[in-house]
């Protein structure tokens, strides 16, 4: 799936496990993850190019990269 999202948009991991002893609703998310300019900019993101069909019936060389965020 691709998906758009703005560059400030708000990411976070998915919540750990709740601890028996705690009480209350369950927590909806987990830790911040840094933003989408951030990403871009670290040179710890993996990076791949891929060929694909693009409109017009042209192929063309992208630059992606995956991670799952809420």
């Amino acid at each position: 799936m691709v998906s758009r999202l703005c560059w400030d948009a708000a990411l976070y991991h998915a919540p750990g496990p709740q601890p028996p002893s705690r009480c209350g609703p369950k927590p909806l998310k987990g830790k911040c993850q840094r933003g989408l300019q951030a990403w871009t900019e670290h040179s710890d993101t993996s990076w791949e190019t891929v060929n694909m069909d693009w409109y017009g019936g042209q192929r063309k060389q992208v630059w992606l990269f995956s991670r799952t965020a809420m």
